[in-house]
């Protein structure tokens, strides 16, 4: 099978997180194999990620239908883990029915949570893991001795990613014991929490090596890249137990679901025990995208874009309306 060229349709530069993370070093490891192309229009094959960038994803598939294959790397259902009003699952949707030749999903959980509020998908899908980039994280050496030290990291600071357990152990964890830091976006201030801020890729590889424990109390992932990385680093990772977190982290000594077992698993944690926890390969992970992705043929659709997207905004102002609705209507809280 001839190499097949990849474009990835995101913006690089203007967006953080996850996808950032991932998608970065999945441009750089096609970079390598010389399987990335300059353009779209170069390309053999488009990656689009989650809701982003539509109306451009619109154009490159009128542009290039049947001709160009079209893979969806889906995020969420953001509905999950955000407001039920989110909209942004509608547009991942249309861009499922109308433009994506085929999908990924990065977890089993993310594809029977999007299966069970949009039905089926009606093209080719595989379900594949994240992976950390291993040129910034990886295993450094540890001191056993002293405290056990503890980091956690967000790029949001929703609600849903467990800003509430940092205030938690900030008042209940042993820090005669235990030291912690906090890489991200913090809504509390912390005094005996460690806030590093914000860190680049390299900044925050280099600071996760200098710990012991990874704690991950976000409720709701599709597949956590800065969990990831947290155990491509070498560290005990310690997850809130639910979706995708428990297809990584298989060990319920190293799963929580309140505050009092946060802190009791927590103080379980022995360093130099095994535990069980996947670390998937990068290059590994990568590979597979390339081989699911260049196994699919481009398919011609039938497009009617206008009524599409009529359909996409009548849906949209229809939850805004709602979600306006619901602030109007919600009963004043009690003080």
């Amino acid at each position: 099978m001839l190499k097949k060229s990849f474009f990835i349709l995101y913006d690089f530069d203007q967006t953080a997180g996850g996808g950032k993370s991932f998608l970065s070093s999945f441009r750089d490891y096609l970079l390598a194999k010389k399987q990335y192309a300059d353009n779209a229009e170069s390309s053999d094959i488009i990656i689009l990620n989650s809701h982003n960038h539509l109306e451009e994803a619109q154009r490159l598939k009128v542009k290039f239908n049947g001709q160009k294959t079209f893979v969806h790397r889906i995020d969420g259902p953001m509905r999950t883990y955000n407001q039920w009003y989110d909209v942004r699952d509608f547009t991942v949707q249309y861009v499922l029915d109308f433009i994506s030749d085929c999908a990924i999903f990065q977890s089993k959980w993310s594809l029977k949570n999007h299966t069970f509020l949009y039905g089926d998908p009606k093209v080719p899908v595989a379900v594949i893991h994240n992976a950390a980039n291993m040129n910034f994280f990886y295993p450094g050496e540890k001191t056993q001795t002293g405290k056990i030290k503890i980091i956690g990291s967000a790029w949001s600071h929703q609600k849903n990613k467990g800003g509430d357990y940092y205030d938690y152990l900030e008042e209940n964890l042993d820090f005669n014991r235990f030291e912690m830091s906090f890489v991200g976006k913090t809504i509390g201030r912390y005094s005996k929490i460690k806030c590093l801020g914000i860190l680049d890729q390299k900044q925050l590889g280099e600071e996760l090596k200098k710990n012991h424990i990874y704690f991950f109390p976000s409720l709701y992932e599709a597949c956590s890249n800065a969990l990831l990385e947290g155990i491509a680093s070498g560290l005990i990772p310690m997850v809130r137990a639910g979706s995708s977190n428990l297809e990584v982290v298989e060990d319920s000594r190293l799963q929580f679901s309140s505050y009092s077992e946060a802190i009791i698993k927590l103080n379980r944690i022995n360093l130099s025990e095994s535990y069980q926890f996947k670390n998937p390969d990068f290059n590994h992970i990568a590979q597979q995208y390339i081989d699911f992705a260049s196994a699919i043929k481009p398919q011609y659709r039938e497009l009617n874009f206008n009524v599409h997207k009529l359909h996409l905004n009548l849906k949209n102002y229809s939850y805004k309306i709602a979600r306006l609705l619901h602030r109007v209507t919600e009963p004043p809280k009690k003080s």
